[in-house]
């Protein structure tokens, strides 16, 4: 079993895998904008050393301290939500199955200021290891417009991604174990289109 989790910038990896017909139940940072990786890494620190999240905002649901944030949730009704995603990742990190987490560097001009290096790649690391010692990881960045050239034996990346390389790439990393998910993704690509056609985009239903 593979899982993939999203880690940001925006929701673009979460569309790759429905129309990929790979999406699983949605995860901590899906549907959120995350413009710092540096934030990520706080979040999944807090959660290694068992400190609850703590989340704000009117209009916005933001994490406390960040800069991750969704208009597409009250306060109220992610509160619940974010206790059960928080739960099922680090159910997923204390199994022994493959985990991708996947950040992808887009071209939006709100993340120009967004930066990933080796320091910030060794705390996201150290703070999954304090979960799990021996969580089976691995760390894809995928970017549009930096080239980035950071080596770690965690870390694969991939310059000027396209998505119609997206499904080769799950595929190079799965270790001959790709995901198998629920019959649920067949209606996908037909809510996604309607979304558009609205103007709107309309979550999924995995959020079990």
């Amino acid at each position: 079993m593979t899982y993939i989790i999203p880690i940001g910038q925006e929701c673009e990896i979460s569309f790759l895998l429905q129309s990929c017909k790979l999406k699983h139940e949605t995860q901590l940072f899906e549907w959120f904008l995350t413009e710092q990786f540096g934030d990520i890494c706080k979040i999944i620190n807090n959660i290694s050393i068992n400190k609850p999240i703590t989340l704000c905002g009117k209009n916005n649901v933001y994490f406390e301290n960040t800069k991750i944030n969704s208009g597409h949730y009250t306060l109220n009704e992610f509160k619940p939500i974010c206790y059960r995603r928080t739960n099922r990742l680090k159910k997923y990190i204390l199994e022994n199955n493959l985990i991708l987490f996947v950040r992808l560097f887009t071209n939006t001009k709100i993340f120009d200021n967004d930066m990933i290096d080796n320091n910030l790649i060794n705390n996201f690391i150290n703070s999954i290891n304090r979960i799990n010692p021996n969580c089976n990881f691995k760390i894809l960045i995928l970017s549009k417009k930096d080239v980035y050239t950071i080596k770690h034996e965690k870390v694969i990346v991939y310059n000027h991604f396209k998505q119609d390389d997206f499904l080769n790439i799950i595929k190079e990393n799965c270790e001959n174990n790709m995901p198998l998910f629920s019959d649920k993704n067949n209606k996908f690509n037909a809510t996604r289109v309607e979304a558009k056609k609205k103007g709107k985009l309309e979550l999924d239903d995995t959020d079990l």
